[in-house]
């Protein structure tokens, strides 16, 4: 049976040019099929949004969000509708909203007071934020202050972070950091490829982190130096939930290594090390390698080491240590310089291994592996 639209069928009006026009030629809203709804929601969202403020009705609203998952992209091109639209979604739905904020303090600033705070009412709301996003721009420490001014009820709600590449300085981690401490809900949190962090930019905002449930930290592609490894060890010493660490291409000491070495080996929460890219000389591998040797609570069952310019020498200070370790069941090490074919004879050693990447690493013979 065809549903009809002011004298048009459904399949005549789907000829609309865009997705607002033709859901406002809809006469019975409440009747018209959900599914159209949801699909049209999946391919142009924005406009759907819009039309959904501009209907004002509450009970469409519901049936064409449902209480699922949804996306809310807002950029530079957003307009003032697109704003008042999100903020109407937000107030009157029961999603669980993923945000993707252009980080740009104007966008955030847009959004809060045309959006939410204009909106949302600071009790009594049922939508929450899975993940909020600011990645791939350039936000600071004010457009930080103002997106903390959202509702309580959603600033609780967050469950991942994702400030990546968006040129956080100290005093936008300052500002991060007072957030945190409101975020009981916080799991992954990700500040990687923010260069403008480092020389102990980033201690205040790791401190805020003991009060956490943190699972997931990725401080990859930063500058952070000791101090701020200093910090981060005490962390992890303390926290009963961090499983995942990523500080990919960050210029580690030994210092900071041995400092980081023994957090881990009280750290039974800790499931996976990533150290893509770190330059670890034979020093730095003879703590990992003391740290898988004689594990005290460590229980991590990835380590990765890809392109850390790994030596023969350096290597098989690691894989000592593995003789006697039986959680590890990953190990990366591709891309190094190693080329001693005894280092991978040890290897075999290990029981409980149960992969082992040596892509690009030229030994002189993978019979052992057989």
């Amino acid at each position: 049976m065809k549903k009809t639209i002011r004298g048009r069928s459904f399949y005549e009006a789907k000829q609309y040019e865009t997705t607002f026009q033709f859901l406002a030629g809809i006469d019975k809203l409440e009747t018209f099929p959900v599914g159209i709804l949801s699909d049209l929601l999946s391919k142009d969202a924005a406009a759907l949004y819009r039309w959904l403020y501009e209907s004002q009705n509450q009970s469409v609203l519901t049936n064409v969000l449902g209480s699922g998952e949804r996306e809310l992209s807002l950029s530079y091109s957003a307009t003032t509708t697109d704003y008042f639209a999100a903020g109407y979604c937000l107030a009157h739905s029961n999603c669980t909203w993923t945000i993707y904020l252009d980080s740009a303090d104007d966008v955030v600033m847009e959004f809060l007071s045309k959006g939410c705070n204009h909106q949302l009412p600071e009790t009594g709301i049922s939508s929450q934020f899975v993940l909020v996003s600011f990645k791939k721009g350039s936000i600071t420490d004010e457009g930080i202050r103002h997106f903390l001014t959202i509702p309580r009820p959603l600033l609780q709600s967050i469950e991942q972070l994702d400030f990546s590449s968006s040129k956080l300085d100290r005093r936008g981690c300052e500002c991060l950091a007072e957030g945190i401490q409101r975020m009981s809900c916080l799991a992954i949190l990700d500040l990687s490829g923010n260069l403008e962090i480092g020389n102990g930019d980033a201690v205040k905002l790791v401190s805020s982190l003991h009060s956490s449930k943190l699972t997931k930290l990725d401080m990859s592609g930063t500058s952070i130096s000791d101090p701020d490894f200093e910090c981060l060890a005490s962390y992890i010493r303390s926290s009963a939930s961090l499983e995942e660490l990523k500080i990919r291409r960050t210029k580690i000491s030994v210092k900071s290594i041995d400092a980081l070495c023994k957090a881990l080996n009280i750290n039974s929460s800790m499931r996976k090390l990533d150290m893509w890219g770190c330059q670890l000389t034979d020093l730095h591998s003879v703590h990992l390698g003391q740290l898988l040797r004689e594990p005290v609570h460590c229980r991590i069952e990835k380590l990765v080491l890809t392109s850390c310019n790994l030596t023969s020498n350096g290597l098989g200070k690691i894989v000592t240590g593995l003789c006697d370790n039986h959680t590890l069941k990953e190990l990366i090490i591709r891309d190094n310089q190693m080329n001693d074919v005894a280092v991978a004879t040890m290897l075999q050693k290990n029981s409980s291994l149960q992969r082992l990447n040596l892509e690009n690493v030229k030994l002189k013979s993978v019979a052992v592996w057989s």
